[in-house]
C-alpha cells in the first residue's frame, strides 16, 4: 500500500492533493464517479489541511480513529520559546535534539517526514492554533512523535517540558598574548581599562536614553516651507527629502545627508506627506539633539529649493565684442 500510495504521489511531498487521489481510486473503481471521488477525499482528509497522508489514508481504510492528544500550556510555552508564532522544519528539527527526542525509536532520519505529515500543503510552518477537529498541528505532531517511538504521548510532554533551547555560538580559544595583560607592552601595558569590558567601565556611561526635543512651535511658517519643496503636491520623496535637508542649513558635523536617508527609511513611505514630514523633522531634532522649535526655525527660514546652475567660463572671442570681425564688427 505504502509503495502504491508513492506511485502515485508525484510532487513527493508525502501527501496527495485531489487529482493524485483521484488517480488512486480510479485504478482500484474506474466508474467512481467525480462528485463522489471529492466527497470521500474530503472524508479522508481529518485535519482539513487540503491534502492526505499516508496515515489518514490507512486510518480511513481501517477506521481507526487519530490517537491525538492536546499538548500542555508548559509544552506551548515551550514551542513558543523555540519558534515563537510559527515553527518551520529546522526550528522544530533543534526542538527534537535540545528536548532530548532522538534515539533509536525517532532517528534525526524521521524528523523531516514527522513535520510534513502535519504541515500543511503549500505550507512551511506550523502553529498551536486550534483546528476544527479540535487539535492544533502541534498537538497531532507532539501525538505522532509518540506514536513514531512507540511510547506514550505523556512521556513526550515530560521530555518537552524539561527541554531548554541551547546555544550554539562557538567560543573563541584563549589566545595568550591577547588575554594575559602582563604581557601588554607600551602604551598598551599601561592602559589599565584595557579591553572592551573594560574600557567600557572606565569611560561615562553612553547615552541610550532618547532626547527629549522639548514641546512643537507653530508648523504654519513651517507648511509653507514644504510646499515650496513639494511644489507638485506629491509628497517629497528619498532625493527631495535629502536635498531639503541641506537646502535648509539642517545638514552638519552631527547630522549628514545619510543621516537623512536613513530617517526617510525609518517613516516607511514612498513619499513623505506634511505630517509625515513633521514625524521626520522631530527625529531629525533627537538626532541633532536639538529642541524641536529650534529646528522649526531653520527650516522656517529658508527661502525654498537652490537651484545650483552652472555658470559658463568666459571666453575672450566672445564676449569682448571689440575683436568681432567682418560683417560682426559693431553689432
Amino acid at each position: 500500500m505504502q509503495k502504491r500510495f508513492g506511485d502515485v504521489d508525484k510532487s513527493g511531498d508525502r501527501k496527495l492533493d485531489f487529482n493524485e487521489m483521484k488517480t488512486l481510486l480510479l485504478q482500484g473503481n474506474p466508474d467512481l464517479e467525480d462528485r463522489a471521488m471529492k466527497q470521500l477525499y474530503k472524508r479522508i482528509d481529518k485535519n482539513n489541511d487540503g491534502s492526505i497522508d499516508f496515515d489518514e489514508f490507512v486510518s480511513y481504510l481501517y477506521n481507526a480513529p487519530p490517537n491525538y492528544q492536546k499538548a500542555p500550556e508548559e509544552c506551548v510555552i515551550k514551542f513558543e520559546e523555540f519558534a515563537g508564532r510559527e515553527m518551520d522544519g529546522t526550528e522544530f528539527s533543534k526542538f527534537c535534539v535540545d528536548c532530548g527526542l532522538i534515539d533509536r525509536g525517532f532517528r534525526k532520519e524521521d524528523i523531516a517526514t514527522t513535520f510534513a505529515k502535519v504541515c500543511p500543503r503549500g505550507r512551511r510552518k506550523i502553529n498551536t492554533d486550534q483546528g476544527a477537529d479540535g487539535y492544533s498541528q502541534y498537538d497531532k505532531l507532539l501525538s505522532l512523535l509518540a506514536e513514531k517511538k512507540k511510547v506514550p504521548v505523556a512521556e513526550i510532554f515530560t521530555l518537552v517540558a524539561g527541554g531548554s533551547k541551547t546555544s550554539s555560538g562557538t567560543k573563541a580559544d584563549a589566545v595568550r598574548f591577547h588575554d594575559d595583560k602582563s604581557l601588554y607592552t607600551g602604551a598598551h601595558g599601561a592602559n589599565e581599562a584595557h579591553g572592551r569590558a573594560e574600557a567600557e567601565a572606565a569611560s561615562p556611561k553612553a547615552e541610550r536614553e532618547r532626547f527629549d526635543i522639548g514641546p512643537e512651535g507653530d508648523w504654519s511658517s513651517v507648511e509653507e516651507v514644504f510646499n515650496k519643496f513639494d511644489d507638485e503636491q506629491t509628497g517629497l520623496g528619498s532625493r527631495d527629502f535629502s536635498k531639503f535637508c541641506q537646502d535648509a542649513c539642517l545638514t552638519d558635523k552631527r547630522f549628514t545627508r545619510g543621516d537623512a536617508d536613513v530617517i526617510f527609511t525609518k517613516i516607511r513611505k514612498p513619499k513623505l506627506k506634511f505630517e509625515d514630514f513633521q514625524q521626520a523633522l522631530k527625529y531629525v531634532a533627537e538626532r541633532k539633539k536639538e529642541p524641536i522649535k529650534d529646528i522649526q526655525n531653520v527650516v522656517s527660514r529658508c527661502s525654498g529649493p537652490q537651484i545650483n546652475a552652472t555658470q559658463a567660463e568666459a571666453v575672450r572671442f566672445h564676449d569682448d565684442k571689440d575683436l568681432y570681425t567682418g560683417s560682426h564688427a559693431g553689432k
